[in-house]
C-alpha cells in the first residue's frame, strides 16, 4: 500500500510589480510574504495469517514531495518607507509508516517493508533587477539603538525564525510462529532530502529602478539571509521474532546470566536512515545595509535674537540629531584662562 503526496505552494509578487508601503502617521509598517507546507501522514499495515498462505508479506509506503517558493519577479519593486520586510519559505512534516505481520500454523514465514520518503525544497528568490528596500526605521534621539528598517529572507525557517521540523518514523514488526524461519531482514527505511535556498538576482549594469533608488536588497537596519535544511528527526526500526529462536534465546540467556552476562537475543533486526540536504545563499547582486548611517545637521545664525542672552542658532528641523547650547561665554576670559593652563604644563 502506497500513499503519494505532492504539495506546491507559491507566494509571489510578479514581474514589474510596484509595491510601496508609505510611511504611517505613527509607528512602522510591515510586509510579510510566506509560503508554507504542512504534511502529516501516518500509515499502518497489519497482517495476521494462520492459513495455507505461502507468502505472508506486508508493505507500507509514504512518499511526500513538498515545494515552497516565495519570490519577487524580475524588475519588481517593494519599498517600505518606515518599516520591515520579511520573506520566508518553509514547512513541517510528520510521516510514519508501520508494517506488522504475524504468522502461525500452516502459513509461510512473514516479511515486511515500511518506507517513508520526504523530498522538501524551500526557495526564496529575487529575480533580476529587483528593488527590495526598507528605507528607514525608528531612530531615537536618546542613547537607545535604532529599530525596524530591517529585511529578512529565510528559506527553511519561518518568519519568526523557527526552523523547519521534519519527523519520519518507520517500523517493521514480524512475529513468526511457524516452523519455517524468517528468510528476509525486516526492511524499515526513512529517507529525507531537504534543501533551503535564498537567491538574489543580478542587476543590469547601468540600470536604475523607475521608482528610484537602486536595485538590490537595501535596508536602514539589519539584513538577515537564512537558508537551512531544517531540523530532521528520522528513525527506522525493523524487528523479527521466530518462536523457536526465542526458546533458544531463553536457554542461552539463562546460561549467560549464570556467568554474569546479559540476556541473549536471536531476533532479526533491520532499518536504514538516510538524511541529506543543504542551506545555500546565492548573492548575485547588491546587499546593502545602513541606508541611514550618514546624518547631518545645519546650524544657521538667527538674526532675531540677542547674543548677550543666548546662542543665536537656528537649525533645520527633522535631522533627528539631539544637541544643546550653552552660554553666552566671555571669549577673552576663556582664552586667557586656557593660556594660563598651558603655561603650567
Amino acid at each position: 500500500m502506497a500513499v503519494n503526496l505532492t504539495q506546491n505552494t507559491t507566494a509571489s509578487i510578479g514581474h514589474n510589480a510596484d509595491v510601496h508601503l508609505l510611511a504611517p502617521t505613527a509607528g512602522v509598517s510591515a510586509l510579510s510574504l510566506e509560503a508554507y507546507n504542512e504534511t502529516v501522514s501516518h500509515q499502518k499495515v497489519k497482517l495476521d495469517s494462520g492459513g495455507a498462505i505461502a507468502l505472508a508479506d506486508t508493505e507500507g509506503r509514504v512518499n511526500s514531495i513538498a515545494n515552497a517558493t516565495t519570490s519577487i519577479g524580475d524588475t519588481g519593486s517593494v519599498v517600505a518607507d518606515v518599516g520591515d520586510l520579511s520573506l520566508a519559505a518553509w514547512g513541517s512534516a510528520d510521516l510514519g509508516s508501520r508494517a506488522a505481520a504475524t504468522t502461525y500454523g500452516l502459513a509461510g514465514a512473514p516479511s515486511g517493508r515500511a518506507y517513508a520518503t520526504y523530498f522538501g525544497t524551500n526557495n526564496v528568490t529575487l529575480g533580476q533587477n529587483v528593488r527590495l528596500e526598507a528605507s528607514d526605521g525608528i531612530e531615537p534621539t536618546n542613547a537607545t539603538p535604532p529599530s525596524s528598517g530591517t529585511i529578512a529572507l529565510s528559506a527553511g525557517t519561518g518568519l519568526d525564525g523557527r526552523p523547519e521540523t521534519i519527523k519520519l518514523a518507520t517500523t517493521v514488526d514480524l512475529y513468526n510462529k511457524t516452523a519455517i524461519p524468517i528468510s528476509t531482514t525486516p526492511d524499515a527505511q526513512a529517507t529525507v532530502h531537504s534543501n533551503g535556498t535564498v537567491t538574489i538576482g543580478a542587476e543590469t549594469v547601468g540600470a536604475t529602478p523607475v521608482s528610484g533608488g537602486v536595485y538590490g536588497v537595501n535596508a536602514a537596519g539589519d539584513i538577515s539571509l537564512t537558508a537551512s535544511r531544517g531540523n530532521i528527526d528520522a528513525t527506522a526500526v525493523g524487528t523479527g521474532k521466530d518462536i523457536y529462536r526465542e526458546e533458544l534465546a531463553k536457554a542461552a540467556s539463562a546460561i549467560s546470566n549464570v556467568f554474569g552476562g546479559g540476556d541473549v537475543t536471536f531476533d532479526y533486526h533491520g532499518g536504514t536512515v538516510t538524511k541529506d540536504g543543504q542551506g545555500l545563499v546565492a548573492i548575485n547582486g547588491l546587499v546593502d545595509t545602513g541606508l541611514q548611517r550618514q546624518k547631518s545637521i545645519v546650524f544657521n545664525y538667527d538674526p532675531g535674537c540677542d547674543t548677550q542672552n543666548g546662542a543665536c542658532i537656528a537649525s533645520t528641523i527633522g535631522y533627528n540629531i539631539k544637541y544643546s547650547t550653552s552660554g553666552p561665554e566671555v571669549v577673552g576670559t576663556d582664552i586667557l584662562g586656557r593660556v594660563d593652563e598651558l603655561n603650567k604644563l
